[in-house]
This record gives C-alpha cells, structure tokens and sequence, in this order.
C-alpha cells in the first residue's frame, strides 16, 4: 500500500506529473489521473479537497525544487522548461545535427510533417543556453531533399487521407491522373491499401485494386503502386467504411528460381 504523506510518494508524484506534462498540454484531471496510474490507485486522498491540495503541492514541488516552468492556457498546463534535472540536454556534436535538421526540415507539412513536429518537440525540451546556442549556431549544411522529393508537393489531404486509410485497414477511394495514362485521363480508383512506401525520390502507396472507372482489364489480383502526387485532391478521395480483406493485408508472394553464376 502507498503511504500518501510519505516524502518518496509525493516526489513520485511530482515526477509523474512532469512525465505527463513532457507528453504535450494536461488539464487538472488528466495530470491527477496520470499520478494514480503511474504511482498508484491510492497515490492521493480520496476525498476531492484533501486530493487537489496534495496536487497543489505537488506542483510547487516541481516549481520550487526542481525549477520546472509551464504556462496554463485554456484551462491547460503547457510545460515551458523542464528544469536544470530534466531538460535533455545534448553533446555539441548532436546540437549541430539537431540545427541541421532544423533548417532543412522546419516549416514543412504533409509527409514531413511528422519531423517538423519531432523538431519542435526536441527544442522544447532543451535547456534554455543550448536553445539560444543552437539558435545562433551556423549549420553550414543543408540535405535540401526536397529537391528531390515530389518537389511539386503532395496535398495535406491527400496525405492525410491515404495515411487513415492504411493504419484504419480500409478500402480507399480516389481519382488518379498520371502521364503514362493516354491524355493524363483521371481514372477512379477503388483500392485496398497495404502500406506506403518511399521509394526514387517520390511516395508511393502499395494496394490492390479493387475497381477502375473507366474498368480496368486484369486477370487474378492486381498489385500495384501508386505515386502519392497523382493522388487528386477532389470529392472522390475518400476512406470508405469496408474493412480490407483478409487476403489483401499482405503483400504477394512470388516464387523465383535463382541461378548463381559462380567463378573459377
């Protein structure tokens, strides 16, 4: 059993609320809430006023003690600094890598949305000096992969949209225009998607095709891949509510004969 007013419990508890806090913004309950499941059921009093004055104390722990700062918004913590303990504070060589990154890949959206995101995240969690250092700090290089990488962009939604449909395992909708298609026709695509893939310098989903309009003649199923960028961002991009088969959850298999040419 937990003793509530022991010292070691009610630093567990200050450290789990700050745990919480690095996840992104919390309100009362859900900071509460995270104290008893980390801690344990019985980590504060039952009773609400003898609960939210352990809490409050809890967090002025965290602010006198360990010299944690955050901001309430919206009726929100958003912590600001995690204190001199709890920052992560980085080797120089991997500050250098992060200010890299940073100009090549901030800013961005869509597929590259993700790491601007993780960016952000990093930044927020570094100490006050190596942030305003690695703000002056001169990269000297930059991947500039987006010269390379669907350089037109791939549409927000377009993204977004295929991304539900692979990680919900549903049938996806969507008009495809590409230059190989006579007089770049849009064909309406009904596919079950597997998986994306980055591949050439481009994204691609992999999926079986289901239906094509105009109809497409194939015999057995029909794997192919599809260039994110010739996705249409229209009515017709759309995650359907039919679940994927079974039989289209994995790739093909084929069977192949090797030869070794083995010499002398």
């Amino acid at each position: 059993m937990t003793t509530r007013g022991s010292e070691r419990v009610s630093f567990l508890r200050a450290l789990a609320i700050l745990k919480r806090l690095q996840e992104g913004p919390a309100t009362n309950e859900q900071l509460i809430e995270a104290v008893l499941q980390t801690v344990g059921a019985d980590a504060y009093p039952p009773a609400a006023g003898a609960q939210q004055a352990a809490f409050k104390r809890d967090r002025q722990r965290l602010r006198r003690e360990l010299g944690v700062r955050w901001e309430f918004v919206d009726q929100q913590y958003v912590l600001k600094d995690a204190g001199p303990y709890f920052s992560l504070s980085l080797p120089e060589e991997a500050l250098r890598a992060l200010a890299i990154l940073t100009v090549t890949f901030s800013g961005q959206s869509g597929e590259h949305g993700g790491i601007d995101a993780l960016l952000r995240f990093l930044l927020d969690r570094l100490p006050e000096d190596q942030r305003r250092r690695m703000e002056g700090m001169d990269a000297g290089v930059s991947f500039e992969i987006f010269q390379q990488v669907d350089p037109n962009g791939i549409p927000q939604r377009v993204w977004e949209t295929v991304q539900r449909a692979v990680r919900s395992r549903r049938e996806l909708s969507f008009r495809y225009r590409s230059p190989r298609y006579q007089g770049e026709q849009a064909y309406l695509f009904r596919v079950a998607p597997l998986r994306i893939v980055y591949q050439w310098g481009h994204w691609y989903l992999f999926a079986y095709v289901l239906r094509r309009d105009p109809p497409l003649q194939f015999q057995g199923e029909d794997y192919r891949r599809f260039r994110l960028f010739y996705i249409q961002d229209d009515d017709d991009l759309r995650v359907l509510p039919s679940v994927v088969s079974v039989l289209h959850r994995r790739p093909p298999r084929y069977e192949v004969h090797y030869r070794s040419r083995l010499r002398d």
